[in-house]
């Protein structure tokens, strides 16, 4: 049975929110076929035919194996954002969290004129890799691992 074709047609695409020429050449048959060619253009459809031989490659996925198959078909969802909208959902979700939620709480803090040795231990101690910094009782600024490791390389190089 031939796959049908939306030559001629454009769709509101999901993924790229325009409205364009409608997905062309899709060889998925059945629902999720008529879905991207419902759903996705063909603009978007070409961007996935380049990604889709990167996630086979990448993933190293196996059409041998009957999880291939589901495993390419969920990249291939993620990647046009349809069905339940899943990634997309959990990213609003998240992204609409309170700082409140996420913050790490401050254990130490240290004064602005503190000694790089100190600064060690409590990076050690608590398991830091950055502190914030107090001047006159208000944050001034942040001591980042990374900070201490370049003043330590140069006293010792």
């Amino acid at each position: 049975m031939p796959t049908p074709t939306n030559e001629g047609s454009t769709v509101e695409c999901v993924r790229c929110h325009r409205t364009a020429a409608a997905a062309r050449g899709v060889s998925w048959g059945g629902e999720l076929g008529a879905e991207i060619r419902a759903k996705i253009c063909n603009d978007c459809w070409t961007e996935w035919q380049a990604a889709e031989v990167m996630v086979i490659n990448e993933l190293r996925l196996n059409f041998m194996d009957p999880e291939a198959q589901s495993t390419l078909i969920g990249q291939m969802r993620e990647f046009f954002e349809l069905g339940d909208g899943q990634v997309v959902s959990r990213i609003k979700e998240r992204a609409e969290r309170p700082v409140g939620d996420v913050m790490q709480p401050i254990k130490v803090t240290l004064q602005h004129d503190d000694h790089l040795m100190k600064i060690i231990y409590e990076m050690v101690e608590n398991n830091l890799s950055m502190i914030p910094v107090l001047q006159d009782g208000s944050v001034v600024g942040v001591i980042r691992s990374v900070d201490v490791l370049d003043e330590v390389s140069k006293l010792v190089l």
